[in-house]
C-alpha cells in the first residue's frame, strides 16, 4: 500500500508546504540551489526506498529515505526523506523531514 501511495502525483510539492517537520522555507531553497531538473521516475525503481517500519507503531507509521531522479542524472544524488502515516482508510499523511544531497 505505501508505495502505491507514493506513485505519481504532486504528493512532494503538497507535503512539504504542509509538512510539520522540515520548515517551509527550507526545503524549496535547497530543491531550487539544487540546480538540476527534477523529473518523476519509473514506478519500478519506487521499490528501492528504504522503507523502515517506526518502532511503536504498529506498521502504521514508516521512515522513507528515496533517491530522487533528474533529467541530467537519471537516479541522483538528492535525497528525500519522509515520515509516513497511515491515518485510516485509504488514507496516509506525508511529512517532508529533509531534502539533502546524500
Amino acid at each position: 500500500m505505501l508505495r502505491g501511495e507514493l506513485r505519481g502525483g504532486r504528493w512532494f510539492e503538497s507535503a512539504a508546504a504542509r509538512s510539520d517537520r522540515a520548515e517551509r522555507r527550507v526545503i524549496p531553497a535547497r530543491r531550487s540551489e539544487y540546480s538540476r531538473t527534477l523529473v518523476e521516475p519509473p514506478s519500478s525503481d519506487l521499490d528501492s526506498a528504504d522503507v523502515i517500519p517506526l518502532k511503536g507503531s504498529e506498521n502504521e507509521a514508516w521512515s522513507v529515505w528515496y533517491r530522487l531522479w533528474t533529467e541530467q542524472e537519471s537516479k541522483s544524488d538528492l535525497m528525500l526523506e519522509l515520515t509516513v502515516r497511515y491515518v485510516g482508510g485509504d488514507d496516509v499523511h506525508i511529512e517532508v523531514d529533509d531534502l539533502r544531497v546524500a
